[in-house]
């Protein structure tokens, strides 16, 4: 097990209770290497991780955020990132902390609740072209993260095999994103071709090691390919994540079944 992280309790600055934390569980009870979503993350304050994974604090500082474009990537999601590459996470579903508001935090976090119609219908809505660019960019670096990683000195053998294989991973993202986000902007010809070679990659196919699932391809013929144009112009801004990539039932990839 390379990190366990927990649930908390919200609570304003005279600790009466505002919400649990997570309203669901974010996650299995554990997760083995490169089964979560790719943009999972904790907080910080809930993480406990294993000291093997102190030396890749060295590589912190090169990181940008997946959600900040143009910030410095935190620590906790730094340490989530490396340890779901190369590891197992457990989640407890318990509040163990209390995570305490402010009246004046510009930081942190709110109410949490889970996500309402709406919610979801403004997100489906969303113009989410440039946020697949950049997250494309996104796997681009954490490739070659887990890539450096792999060189590290000081890890045995069995870690450096998995940041191997984390590499690849990552790696393999970075076209289907890109290949997303000209579905969702490019010229009509453009989103079709596109469109094609996402559905031959396996884009969209729970078979795939990758993948955006079957309702992210209906999503994707409707409002890409049809209606790109009008999501360009109507949509929501984009939110800065995808909740739609999560691993499929590929056969794991060489060293990822190892325990840790």
């Amino acid at each position: 097990m390379m990190m366990v992280y927990h649930n908390a309790r919200l609570v304003d600055e005279n600790r009466r209770s505002i919400s649990t934390f997570y309203a669901t569980p974010p996650m299995p009870p554990v997760a083995r290497p490169l089964t979560l979503q790719p943009w999972s993350f904790s907080y910080g304050y809930m993480q406990t991780f294993r000291a093997d994974l102190k030396p890749a604090g060295a590589l912190w500082s090169r990181m940008r955020d997946h959600y900040n474009p143009g910030k410095e990537m935190g620590h906790d999601l730094f340490y989530f990132l490396v340890a779901s590459g190369v590891g197992s996470i457990a989640y407890i579903d318990e509040e163990l902390t209390e995570y305490r508001l402010h009246g004046g935090n510009t930081v942190g976090s709110g109410k949490r609740t889970q996500p309402t119609f709406l919610d979801r219908w403004r997100y489906r809505l969303e113009d989410r072209a440039d946020t697949y660019r950049y997250l494309a960019r996104m796997t681009v670096q954490d490739s070659n993260l887990f890539a450096d990683l792999a060189l590290t000195p000081s890890w045995p053998e069995a870690l450096r095999t998995r940041a191997r294989t984390a590499a690849r991973a990552w790696g393999a993202l970075e076209s289907l994103y890109a290949t997303r986000a000209e579905v969702c902007s490019a010229s009509l010809p453009r989103r079709i071709a596109a469109f094609v070679r996402l559905v031959r990659a396996g884009g969209y196919s729970e078979r795939s090691f990758w993948t955006f699932g079957p309702r992210a391809m209906q999503k994707d013929a409707v409002l890409g390919v049809l209606l790109a144009p009008l999501v360009r112009r109507f949509g929501h801004e984009s939110s800065r994540t995808d909740r739609a990539c999560h691993r499929g039932q590929a056969c794991p990839a060489p060293g990822e079944a190892v325990a840790a």
